[in-house]
């Protein structure tokens, strides 16, 4: 969860969220990602989100799934609450529920909300609770296939990456919690998340962990650490995605709001990682948020958003990146 969110729809075509106090969207006139997009308009209906008397009512974050028939699933959260709404059948063009609250563990409000598909297309959330990085994120999971199947109980992330002190370094302790997920070639999933040494000034580190099974419900393996050694000054914001040929491609911003990327080396899910391309290209330019796509032929798709509230995209055409353009 973040500023930008994009899914899938069940004809193939992706849709764009930006959140941005307003919720904005953009979709693609065809699945053919050279034509150009529906221009970003205001999302109907707007999330009714409540806000302290001294701030006004904003959407802070946005996240995008689909259920197996293609259905779309949109969470947005705010200062209080998080909400969600859905399309009412699996057809591209069928309007939306009204927005309802989304039960959170304990009540706690939740960030950094990921949506990840299972290999039988179900989706898994991951959240982390808002303002205290310090303790567990939660995760939950779609019971059968069925489009209104009911989520399981939220339950704590294993191993828990927050308040424990990462293998190998006793001196690191996490200080984020799920930053983002994908799959890998085999259909498990891996997530990321960041630590450092609670010193100010002191070096961020990547930690990674993943699924031992394609079941939900099975423990994941401990955190690795770190995770491919990532470029000095990387910041917290992070997206990847499924290449055509299966292999995973990590995508990074850095404090300086340079884009790197790095990728598995292999369509082997186990494949170790390549070296960090810094920056990625085709190059950007300045961001400050990254999301990615998966198009109808399995390509991938990339979103940006730049410091001045632009975003720009590329696609895999030929194994070759794109020229970027605005959206």
């Amino acid at each position: 969860m973040g500023q930008l969110a994009v899914t899938r729809l069940s004809d193939g075509r992706l849709q764009l969220w930006l959140a941005v106090g307003e919720l904005f969207t953009s979709w693609q006139q065809s699945p053919d990602p050279s034509v150009p997009w529906v221009a970003l308009t205001q999302f109907l209906p707007a999330p009714p989100l409540t806000a302290p008397p001294e701030s006004p009512a904003g959407t802070g974050e946005v996240a995008a799934g689909h259920s197996p028939d293609g259905r779309v699933q949109l969470w947005v959260s705010g200062y209080y609450e998080l909400l969600t709404t859905w399309k009412v059948t699996g057809d591209a063009n069928s309007g939306w529920m009204p927005w309802e609250t989304f039960p959170t563990p304990n009540g706690f409000l939740l960030q950094q909300l990921n949506v990840a598909q299972l290999p039988d297309g179900r989706m898994q959330l991951f959240g982390n609770n808002y303002g205290d990085p310090q303790t567990p994120p939660w995760m939950t999971w779609k019971v059968s296939t069925r489009p209104n199947a009911a989520w399981t109980e939220w339950r704590p992330f294993n191993p828990q990456p927050a308040g424990l002190n990462p293998p190998n370094d006793p001196n690191l302790i996490f200080t984020t919690g799920i930053l983002t997920v994908a799959s890998l070639s085999d259909g498990r999933l891996q997530a990321w998340a960041g630590a450092c040494n609670n010193i100010p000034g002191s070096i961020m580190h990547l930690m990674s962990t993943w699924q031992t099974s394609t079941d939900p419900a099975v423990p994941w393996r401990d955190w690795d650490n770190p995770f491919n050694y990532p470029p000095q000054g990387w910041s917290y914001l992070c997206a990847a995605g499924e290449l055509l040929d299966g292999r995973t491609l990590f995508l990074a911003i850095n404090n300086q709001n340079v884009l790197y990327s790095c990728m598995k080396t292999s369509t082997n899910a186990n494949s170790p990682w390549s070296g960090w391309q810094n920056p990625f290209l085709p190059d950007p330019g300045p961001v400050q948020d990254v999301a990615v796509g998966k198009l109808a032929d399995g390509n991938l798709q990339i979103f940006v958003l730049t410091p001045s509230g632009q975003v720009l995209t590329t696609w895999t055409s030929n194994s070759t990146w794109q020229p970027w353009v605005a959206l």
